[in-house]
């Protein structure tokens, strides 16, 4: 698993290439080219980071994925379900959730299970709900919460090689 946070790739560079103005439309452009050392430890940060973002694969992924729902499911007293209903219920999850990697699937279930998860009430103010389980959209948030950091990394990294250099 690549590190969600590198100093170099992911604030170092960008901080000393990018144009200090933001477009409101099209892509922003770098101030000068990049050296080929900061090229190459940007494209092998993308290159660590984009399979690791991918969405879960099948076979074992797909097991992996069930495992880690059923486990944060069994944590909620009224989600101790068997047979049908309980399985009705991951392949609704797995579906909801299958755009997003095994391992920040199984992260999430994890903090879910043992901290809980945040819900809002109708003034906007934030709770940690640990008696009720979540909603599918809920454990999607936990899930983007759990690879907010690469993502925003490996948009970065992306974004930087395929900038010009403006004139």
């Amino acid at each position: 698993m690549p590190a969600a946070f590198d100093a170099r790739t992911d604030v170092e560079i960008p901080r000393a290439v990018w144009s200090a103005w933001t477009p409101q439309f099209g892509a922003r452009q770098i101030v000068r080219p990049l050296r080929d050392d900061e090229r190459s430890a940007l494209e092998a940060r993308k290159a660590q980071l984009a399979p690791a973002l991918a969405p879960y694969a099948g076979g074992a992924d797909s097991d992996r994925v069930a495992a880690a729902l059923a486990a944060m499911f069994d944590g909620f007293r009224s989600m101790r379900e068997r047979g049908e209903n309980a399985m009705g219920r991951l392949d609704t999850a797995m579906r909801v959730l299958k755009n997003f990697p095994a391992w920040a699937i199984e992260e999430a279930c994890a903090s879910i299970q043992r901290d809980g998860y945040q819900v809002h009430d109708r003034e906007r103010v934030s709770r940690t709900e640990r008696h009720w389980p979540p909603s599918d959209p809920e454990i999607a948030d936990a899930v983007r919460l759990a690879v907010k950091m690469r993502d925003a990394a490996l948009a970065s990294a992306t974004a930087l090689l395929a900038a010009s250099v403006e004139s």
